[in-house]
Formats: structure tokens, sequence, C-alpha cells
């Protein structure tokens, strides 16, 4: 349904997809779409498992995947959601991020673990897999293969040939909680944390 502007002004999450619409992800508001000036909203109403929405990623085909706050994941393909859950084997209905590495696996950053959604199955790793922390709020694949990730409290690891390589404050973060995460051109990584960025 076309509304003249945003439900909800608390925004989590924004994407811009290669058609040039915005996405918009927000506190109670569900998903909504901005395009040629016009805002298209998305509730549980139509199909979308949680009006909180806290992630959003565009996979190589063209799929909207929506992280949400209690919802688990929903996929928005040809205008129809498909919700994904902890009753399909994620590890948490909390997605706070979401990543696709070369492979084409998705990547499910949640509090209580990161699962990987590879072939229609997912997988988690957890501390005892070697996750420093189980609360993942960032994601970003490393242009190498790896896979870059940012915990609440147990610092930055890079995940790579099924081995965590952990950073932390000890190696000189200014904080042990990574919130965002960002490879530029020159491969340089940015970090974003709780204690300022890096």
């Amino acid at each position: 349904k076309n509304t003249p502007a945003l439900h909800c002004n608390l925004i989590y999450s924004l994407l811009e997809d290669r058609q040039g619409s915005l996405w918009i992800g927000s506190a109670g508001g569900g998903l909504t779409r901005f395009r040629n000036g016009i805002f298209t909203t998305f509730t549980t109403k139509d199909g979308l498992s949680s009006d909180v929405v806290l992630s959003l990623h565009e996979d190589r085909a063209g799929a909207l995947w929506i992280g949400t706050d209690g919802g688990g994941l929903n996929r928005l393909q040809n205008g129809r959601f498909a919700v994904f859950s902890t009753k399909d084997g994620l590890a948490n209905d909390a997605v706070y991020a979401i990543a696709e590495d070369a492979a084409g696996s998705l990547w499910l950053g949640t509090h209580a673990g990161l699962s990987r959604l590879k072939k229609g199955r997912f997988s988690t790793y957890r501390i005892k897999d070697g996750l420093p922390n189980d609360y993942v709020r960032a994601l970003y694949p490393e242009r190498n293969g790896g896979l870059w990730i940012g915990t609440n409290g147990g610092g930055l690891s890079l995940f790579n040939d099924e081995r965590f390589e952990t950073y932390s404050t000890r190696n000189g973060l200014p904080s042990n909680a990574v919130w965002s995460l960002w490879q530029d051109t020159s491969g340089s990584l940015w970090i974003g944390t709780v204690g300022g960025g890096v």
C-alpha cells in the first residue's frame, strides 16, 4: 500500500537495491520501499513476520532478505514473503546482520550465534565452535573469501577455513562491542565499536 511518508521514524536498516529503490527497516513500522517519490510499506498484515526490521540484504538473484526482531528471517521475492525461523534451524529469531559470501551462502548474525544458510539448510556456530561471543551484531564478507564478524562483547573475528581468528581490546580495538563493519576499495577494514571507530 502506498503511503505519503514513513510510519515510524526510528530506522534500524537501509538498503539501496539494484533498481535504485531505497528499502527502510524500522522499529515497529515494518519494511518501507521508497521509489519514484512514493513510500510503500509492508507490515505483518502483508506477510512480514515482524514489524521490527533489524537488517536487510539483496542477494545475487535479486531477492530481498529481511532480518527481524522476533520474527526470524524473511525473504521477499516476486512480491511474496517466505519466513525462516528457529523451527527451520536458525540460531535465534532476532537477526541483526546478514551477509552473502563468495560461494553464495547467506550468513546471519543473531544474539544466540552465527547461522549459515547454504543450499536451503541452516548450520550454526557458537562459542563452543570458536566464536568469541554468541551475540553477533555485524558481518562483512572478506574479499579474499573469509567473513568478518563483529560481536557484542567478544570483539572482531575473521572466519576462514572453518576457523575463527579473533581480535579484541588486547589487539587495540577501542571496545569489544563491534556493531558495524565496512571494507573500502583499498582493502582496509573500518570497524565501528561502542567505544569509537578504527
